[in-house]
């Protein structure tokens, strides 16, 4: 068993060696990223404080990489990789002080920089993400909204009344209203104002539209109208519908990893074939969101980008986990039922403006007033749509009212759970 260095007198001259080993690059030169592996298994062995060594030797390794200029700011979390590998951790640092075989140590503590920044990149990537949702959410339901607004939610963990009042030069009063009016959302807020403002506000189960107009794409008009968190193209969206790619290549991807034969249309204009579309691309970003994959890498942007068959490869290479491209499907289908279980629970009913899977009138009854040649004086066809949404039903195993079916509950193994009584 290892004891650290327990005399004052030592730890101090062996810290004040480690400050030299740190801010001398001529004592040693080598690559920053190998010099923070030594540099952090050394301060461990010092383990220079009663407490706290694990936390100040991270903080150390990532005020190293500034210092170095390998980051701008200390944003690389390592705590994250080192408790989750935390036998391996301990382990190496072991290996290193009673066998001297600092290569894995090395290796270890590079594999910890690349999970994480890897991480951090995605973490950065869905925070813009966000910011982005949120300034079109804030700009389509809130005659209030600026750019101010958005730098002051995201600038803090969380926001109140002081801050608005200082970040947008409003007063006490303005900055409650604001801040009671998104508490509240876009249907409370309507409510309040009155005089058909609902009319106005383009949303699906409280959720505002973000960014784009669905009049003349009947696929995402079916694809926000029954997300199951609202107006969300990233819950079935399907936006390769906009490509035109041709339908044999449409069928190679619609056809896998189960089979279908039914209709498909590279117009994006149409209606045939989009439900199966909507429904194939809902299991697909279900399935990229048990895995942890980001949509951007995958068939949601492209036809030739990773999908059910490619997921199959990848979580075996990297956890063991053997389950085939149709076991993936059913999972993101289950997931999907249980989401449409609690919704039901909420109150969701088909046609329901508020809850339901149901758009605005607008969409059907005024027509797009700018955009592309073949977009300009489009609208939804109302009773396509509710064709639409009659046959999405079908592929989801649903009823008539969206409720699911005693048998799709026993095919996904929900039927004597406690989720089917959400």
């Amino acid at each position: 068993m290892y004891t650290p260095p327990q005399d004052p007198a030592e730890i101090i001259e062996l810290m004040r060696g480690l400050e030299r080993f740190i801010n001398t690059p001529e004592l040693f030169s080598a690559d920053p990223l190998i010099k923070m592996a030594l540099i952090h298994h050394q301060f461990e062995s010092i383990h220079p404080f009663y407490d706290g060594n694990g936390r100040t030797g991270r903080i150390v390794n990532v005020l190293y990489l500034v210092k170095e200029g390998l980051l701008d700011i200390p944003v690389l979390y390592l705590s994250s990789h080192i408790v989750r590998t935390k036998a391996d951790y301990y382990r190496l640092l072991q290996t290193v002080r009673e066998q001297d075989r600092w290569e894995e140590w090395v290796l270890y503590m590079l594999e910890a920089v690349e999970v994480t920044a890897g991480q951090t990149i995605a973490t950065i990537h869905a925070i813009k993400a966000a910011l982005f949702d949120y300034k079109h959410r804030i700009r389509s339901g809130f005659k209030f909204y600026s750019q101010d607004l958005i730098n002051n939610l995201f600038t803090h963990p969380y926001t109140k009344i002081e801050f608005v009042q200082r970040d947008l030069g409003v007063s006490r009063v303005t900055a409650t209203k604001y801040l009671d009016a998104l508490a509240d959302g876009g249907i409370a807020a309507s409510k309040k104002i009155g005089k058909n403002s609902f009319d106005y506000l383009i949303q699906v189960k409280g959720m505002s539209n973000l960014h784009s107009d669905e009049r003349a794409t009947p696929g995402l008009a079916l694809n926000i109208a029954t997300a199951s968190r609202g107006s969300d193209h990233l819950r079935s969206r399907p936006a390769i519908d906009l490509y035109h790619l041709p339908e044999t290549v449409l069928r190679k991807i619609y056809s896998n990893p189960v089979p279908y034969d039914g209709p498909l249309s590279s117009e994006h204009t149409e209606y045939v074939g989009k439900p199966w579309q909507v429904f194939w691309q809902e299991n697909c970003y279900m399935g990229v969101d048990c895995l942890g994959i980001c949509k951007y890498h995958t068939t949601f942007l492209g036809a030739t980008l990773p999908n059910f068959e490619d997921w199959s490869k990848v979580l075996y290479y990297n956890t063991g986990l053997q389950m085939t491209p149709e076991e993936i499907w059913q999972v993101a289908r289950r997931c999907n039922m249980l989401e449409r279980l609690f919704n039901l629970r909420e109150g969701l009913t088909r046609n329901d403006l508020e809850k339901g899977d149901m758009l605005n009138h607008r969409y059907f009854d005024e027509p797009c007033r700018r955009g592309a040649i073949d977009v300009v004086g489009r609208k939804i066809d109302k009773e396509k749509f509710i064709r639409m949404v009659d046959e999405l039903y079908e592929h989801k195993g649903l009823d008539k009212d969206g409720v699911p079916k005693p048998e799709t509950l026993k095919e996904l193994g929900l039927e004597n759970e406690p989720s089917n009584l959400i």
